[in-house]
């Protein structure tokens, strides 16, 4: 398998690399206009601290981003070396079919009606009992169940 990735693999390398390589002048220049920019117009700041800050900088800076791009290249590698990605989910996300949107409208309309007829002041609790109605039509309390622990039908030698 390898073989034939090889040629991505090091022409990958070498971009990433070569952009990294030419990218570390641009952050090491950004990094000491940034200091300096923080230095002369941030008036709550120590100027003697923030000077020393910029001469650590400019006699480690340097080192620390070379250290960074060595890092970043052997994670990069290491990535593309990977043989079997992990899924981040397991199972298939149910999705809601259009059965459901004509079920849902169709409780909403009665429930609106309902509201209108009754003309009631506290639309609280005719809310609660559409709820109640609509995880009845839907089924959601079995739905959920399902997602969490897998449908029992096809799990379980037991008919239920």
């Amino acid at each position: 398998m390898y073989f034939m990735y090889a040629p991505v693999l090091i022409f990958s390398i070498i971009l990433f690399f070569t952009l990294n390589l030419l990218l570390l002048p641009v952050g090491f220049l950004v990094s000491i206009f940034f200091k300096f920019n923080n230095m002369i117009f941030d008036v709550g700041v120590n100027k003697f601290e923030q000077m020393k800050n910029i001469v650590f900088f400019l006699i480690f800076g340097p080192v620390m981003l070379t250290l960074s791009l060595f890092t970043d290249l052997y994670f990069f590698v290491k990535h593309l070396l990977i043989k079997k990605i992990p899924k981040l989910s397991h199972f298939s996300k149910q999705v809601i079919s259009i059965d459901g949107f004509v079920k849902l409208h169709e409780h909403t309309q009665k429930a609106l009606k309902r509201a209108k007829d009754e003309e009631w002041p506290n639309m609280m609790a005719p809310m609660v009992d559409f709820v109640d109605e609509l995880r009845t039509e839907l089924e959601i309390d079995r739905k959920i169940y399902n997602i969490i622990f897998g449908n029992i039908r096809k799990n379980s030698k037991v008919i239920v």
